[in-house]
């Protein structure tokens, strides 16, 4: 995390981020299958 705060100011400073990462890979998804089936659900 040293090096990510070097590069950029959005992080997260503290706790456990593996939460937030896979909310934001599960809507990655449920967006990419939107796109190409037309449908959200999983």
């Amino acid at each position: 995390m040293e090096y990510v705060a070097k590069e950029t100011n959005f992080r997260i400073k503290s706790g456990y981020p593996s939460p937030m990462t896979a909310y934001g890979v599960y809507i990655a998804i449920k967006e990419s299958a939107l796109k190409g089936f037309r449908s959200d659900n999983l």
